[in-house]
């Protein structure tokens, strides 16, 4: 389909290779003297202007050490970015298909590919296949460098039922949908206030959270409070993992 560069220190995201058509054209012999003077900005280019390619780059922020995770967050993070990823590079092609690409759809739509990779970790038999062990220090003592082998059953098993608990249960979701109400709460006021302090974003997530938890008498939870600088960065639109999730 196309070529996709997996970068481990490349911070989190997935971004597509383009260039403006307007801009090639612009370069062509006949056409350099009409298009002297100021430059065309990025903001002036409208989404019928940009040629997608089916080239993407995956950078990643959990720490991988020699093409190896050394966590179940990291393979939840591959997954996710590689279904952008794969989304991506199909709808790089002719139409309709670039009618699906990332320059058309609305951002609910857009997380759906890669909640559903995310399904692929909580399936035992696809966490087998992606899952590999390396070579243990003592095998390459002993000279014993073979291919790295693959997860056994019982622990893809076992981890695919924790995956399935930790992200994909009701009383997950439910956590979701309040982190997402919170997100709402603070940031859809356009513009955002200046003033606003640490104290008010607490004081929003608690309050939620003791009402609405699944868990009484409990402000929040570790997962929940890891999962709120995300909900920041997002700037009101933590909403559309929810209707991600719905739909995958």
């Amino acid at each position: 389909l196309g070529v996709c560069y997996v970068d481990p220190g490349g911070g989190y995201g997935t971004r597509q290779l383009r260039f403006s058509r307007r801009a090639q054209s612009s370069r062509s012999p006949s056409r350099q003297k009409a298009t002297e003077g100021p430059s065309t900005s990025a903001a002036e280019y409208t989404n019928t202007d940009w040629e997608q390619l089916p080239v993407v780059s995956v950078g990643l922020q959990q720490p991988w050490r020699q093409g190896y995770a050394g966590k179940l967050a990291a393979v939840m993070e591959l997954l996710h970015e590689l279904g952008h990823a794969v989304h991506l590079i199909a709808s790089s092609y002719a139409a309709p298909y670039k009618l699906f690409g990332g320059l058309h759809l609305p951002l609910e739509v857009l997380e759906v590919p890669s909640i559903l990779f995310e399904r692929f970790a909580m399936d035992p038999r696809s966490l087998q296949a992606i899952c590999r062990l390396p070579t243990s220090a003592n095998d390459q003592a002993q000279g014993q460098v073979g291919p790295p082998r693959h997860m056994d059953t019982e622990t893809a098993q076992r981890l695919s039922m924790q995956l399935k608990a930790q992200h994909s249960s009701a009383l997950d979701f439910q956590e979701q949908v309040l982190v997402a109400l919170g997100d709402h709460l603070l940031n859809a006021e356009a513009p955002v206030p200046t003033n606003r302090q640490p104290s008010d974003a607490a004081s929003v997530f608690t309050s939620l959270w003791e009402r609405y938890s699944s868990i009484p008498h409990v402000p929040a939870s570790l997962k929940r409070l890891s999962s709120l600088p995300v909900a920041c960065h997002h700037q009101a639109t933590f909403w559309v993992y929810v209707s991600a999730w719905c739909c995958a």
